[in-house]
């Protein structure tokens, strides 16, 4: 049986033609964001739409940038970007 996880309840595309037998599994409700500044660290669940990740990071006084680095950026501690 096909299926496919829907993260956030946007970006509908055509691959989400699965016919009448196949399951879309909505992860909405999974939106938790949990962001640790201390740490460099943040906890993102699959429903969470950028939004609650700005917000969250906003709070804790985190800076994100929705751009992705150029392709010739060094590496930051923790992951890219």
């Amino acid at each position: 049986m096909p299926f496919v996880a829907q993260s956030g309840g946007h970006a509908w595309a055509d691959w989400f033609r699965l016919g009448s037998e196949g399951i879309v599994i909505n992860l909405r409700a999974l939106n938790g964001v949990v962001v640790d500044a201390d740490r460099g660290v943040a906890v993102i669940q699959g429903g969470a739409t950028v939004g609650e990740v700005m917000n969250a990071a906003g709070a804790a006084g985190v800076h994100v940038s929705a751009l992705a680095p150029p392709p010739d950026a060094e590496e930051a501690p923790g992951g890219r970007g």
